[in-house]
């Protein structure tokens, strides 16, 4: 079973999605794209026995705190800064939509039910 967020397929929204990522959190290797997950499972003779993708809506405050950063923190400034600037266009794919003084946004999320194919 797998289960993680997806990063959007078009190189300019994958690249600037990982960078917030990385802003948040530097530990952050990469979000991977759909069709990364299904080359990956192919090449490794996994066969898809379930796939769910499900859109997970979220505070970015909230999100920031369970990373331990408060409003006050330099990188919380530099990823909200990000994330601000990437809505116009929805640039990093995250969907966000202001409210108050916070922001909503979208984590799309792939679940891969797997077993190995026959040889």
């Amino acid at each position: 079973l797998v289960i993680d967020t997806l990063s959007p397929e078009m190189d300019a929204k994958h690249e600037l999605h990982n960078r917030i990522e990385a802003a948040r959190d530097p530990s952050h290797a990469e979000s991977l794209r759909l069709t990364t997950f299904l080359q990956m499972f192919d090449e490794c003779g996994l066969e898809i026995l379930r796939q769910t993708m499900k859109r997970r809506q979220r505070s970015f405050n909230q999100w920031m705190l369970r990373a331990g950063l408060q409003p006050k923190h330099k990188r919380y400034q530099e990823t909200r800064k990000l994330l601000e600037d990437s809505i116009p266009g929805d640039r990093a794919g995250y969907s966000p939509v202001v409210h108050g003084d916070d922001i909503l946004i979208v984590h799309n999320e792939g679940m891969f039910l797997l077993a190995r194919g026959a040889e």
